[in-house]
């Protein structure tokens, strides 16, 4: 059985029982198979006080871990689009808002202020939106932009367990391979019918 600490420490039973379980999560989160935590105090003194340390501990432990489970995002979904598809591309955020109109989506052209540092604020939105939708068309793969900014979403969804990427496929164009891998929405060419059905598909994975 690992031993994470010995010896007279100095320190109250509830400054070490705190101590020790940091440490385990640590070593339990790095792989090291720990089955309990064994404490030896020498005077019992209040155990209450060492049940109350120890409920407080794991609190702070399962909060953090819901946390990375369930990050909090800025916006529900990022729109990566080629501007000369606007007009298709304000259909379906209209069709999404109409469907749920507390959803929060970044638009760039609706986000953005004259004079920013664009680039920095494209990137930091992409992170902190919970969904990803890329529109491909004939104009998104000839922009480096949109390019960039699909393989950081494809990026994110290989590391997200429930996916961050949702592909919308608006015109016909010849897609590389590795766009092809994340099943996409097809409503070619542009079809308003097409993209109201999609809006309501979509909001499922929200």
């Amino acid at each position: 059985m690992p031993l994470l600490a010995s010896g007279d420490q100095g320190e109250s039973p509830e400054v070490m029982l705190e101590a020790l379980t940091d440490a385990s999560v640590h070593w339990l989160s790095a792989g090291l198979p720990l089955e309990r935590i064994k404490i030896v105090i020498r005077d019992s003194g209040d155990s209450q006080s060492l049940r109350e340390t120890f409920a407080r501990v794991k609190r702070r432990h399962a909060d953090a871990l819901l946390g990375e489970q369930h990050p909090s995002f800025r916006f529900d979904l990022f729109v990566s689009y080629s501007h000369k598809n606007k007009v298709e591309v304000d259909d379906l955020v209209t069709e999404l808002r109409s469907r749920r109109p507390g959803l929060s989506v970044f638009v760039d052209r609706l986000e953005l202020h004259p004079g920013s540092a664009w680039q920095q604020h494209i990137s930091e939105s992409l992170d902190q939106s919970r969904k990803v939708i890329c529109v491909f068309s004939p104009d998104y793969l000839i922009s480096k932009v949109c390019k960039e900014e699909f393989n950081i979403a494809l990026f994110r969804n290989r590391e997200a367990a429930d996916g961050v990427l949702l592909p919308f496929y608006l015109y016909s164009a010849e897609l590389p391979t590795y766009m092809k891998l994340v099943h996409y929405e097809d409503v070619r060419e542009g079809d308003r019918v097409k993209i109201a059905q999609s809006a309501e598909r979509l909001l499922k994975h929200l």
